[in-house]
């Protein structure tokens, strides 16, 4: 049966005329597409535009790209640059401040109160047990409301008077086990195995009552179920999210629990509260650092792989999202908030093949700093321990140098 021009609806030619419309602009015998600019447009070198979306072959269309340049173009506001002793008391006090509310300390509770200011703590008693040399307490410390931490305390056997403390704070890996020879199960295992070589036992057998917690995000502070059903094998990444999206970073968390970890310390009939150390390896390097930085309470610290330069570690290679705190870039690099410690004596732990964070960005670090404490006159209380190995935790200068500031 054939069919006419006359019999076909006009709503249907109307119709066929944009389908050939549209077919034409997707490579037709049309005439190039009309492109008005109200911007006076300037022409740059050439480069052949990818149809593909696989791989580019223009690389002023990757990220990391700009935002390397973005930060080269924006350095710190806050960088340590003072030239005397006033400059640096100004900007010591002037960058604590804006640190302090950059990781979100303001937020942790609605007191209103300095973070560094002691809280009133709940502490619940759990096991204890006969180790060898010293004594190993559980406890559940809420830190905010809550917000609760479990803790070991280890104190040495034949304490007969108040001794000088020292806080423990683990990196990546199974929480505060790590660092008392336990398992994953808390099952005795052999001791120092690990990065981290079990540096809580090391400082109780030095002679220090010795304090470790577990970390948000590690050992029993884990989304276990939650993680289970999104199949995720990283426990601080959603945690970590959830808190940029309330104001909150998980570097604020962690530091706010050390405060409060310092208020137990102080607490606690075992302890001199006058003389309360604290050392860290890598994430625990940056909860150590930190918190050194902030509170003055803390009057010696070991900071074992991670103090370095931000663009050379973080922000070079694949990191935990933990590591990031919104809006720190601009106001300070990861060496100036170290310069905040001085003039409290200070120990940099690093090795030289510690991939996650390059020793010469180490040592660019640990050269800063030396102008740091000069300037704030006390060169001699900064410290370091440059080792031949990986990222691992030292310990080799550690006890030697909290017996001589603590002691």
């Amino acid at each position: 049966m054939s069919t006419t021009t006359a019999s076909i609806s006009r709503p249907a030619i109307l119709w066929v005329a944009v389908v050939g419309l549209l077919m034409a602009g997707c490579g037709g015998k049309t005439s190039r597409p009309q492109v008005t600019s109200t911007t006076k447009e300037t022409t740059v070198a050439k480069m052949e535009f990818s149809m593909s979306a696989e791989r580019a072959n223009d690389t002023r269309l990757e990220p990391l790209r700009y935002l390397e340049q973005y930060g080269k173009d924006h350095p710190p506001q806050l960088a340590f640059a003072a030239k005397d002793a006033a400059e640096w008391k100004r900007w010591r006090r002037e960058l604590r401040k804006r640190l302090s509310d950059t990781i979100g300390l303001r937020g942790m509770d609605d007191s209103m109160k300095p973070a560094t200011e002691p809280r009133k703590l709940r502490v619940t008693a759990g096991p204890v047990a006969q180790c060898d040399g010293y004594s190993r307490m559980a406890f559940t410390v809420e830190t905010g409301r809550g917000l609760y931490a479990p803790a070991f305390l280890l104190v040495p056997d034949g304490l007969k008077e108040p001794r000088p403390a020292i806080l423990c704070s683990h990196g990546h890996g199974i929480g505060m086990n790590e660092l008392v020879a336990l398992t994953e199960k808390g099952e005795p295992r052999q001791y120092k195995e690990g990065y981290q070589h079990d540096f809580a036992i090391q400082a109780v057998k030095a002679g220090f009552v010795t304090l470790v917690f577990d970390q948000m995000g590690f050992g029993r502070r884990r989304d276990i179920d939650f993680h289970k059903q999104q199949n995720m094998w990283n426990h601080c990444e959603q945690p970590s999210k959830n808190a940029l999206h309330w104001g909150l970073s998980m570097t604020g968390i962690r530091v706010w629990d050390a405060m409060r970890m310092i208020d137990f310390l102080q607490s606690r009939p075992e302890v001199d509260a006058k003389r309360i150390g604290t050392v860290g390896i890598s994430g625990g390097g940056l909860v150590t650092q930190f918190t050194a930085a902030l509170d003055d309470r803390i009057k010696a610290a070991c900071v074992s792989g991670f103090c370095n330069r931000f663009e050379a570690c973080i922000l070079s290679i694949h990191h935990c999202i933990d590591n990031y705190v919104p809006g720190l870039g601009p106001l300070a690099n990861n060496d100036d908030v170290a310069c905040l410690i001085a003039p409290k004596p200070l120990l940099i732990e690093a090795g030289r093949q510690d991939p996650i964070f390059p020793i010469a960005a180490t040592e660019a670090a640990i050269r800063q700093l030396r102008q740091c404490y000069k300037v704030a006159g006390a060169p001699e209380a900064l410290d370091t321990d440059i080792f031949d190995g990986p990222h691992e935790f030292s310990g080799a200068k550690t006890w030697d140098f909290f017996g001589r500031h603590l002691k």
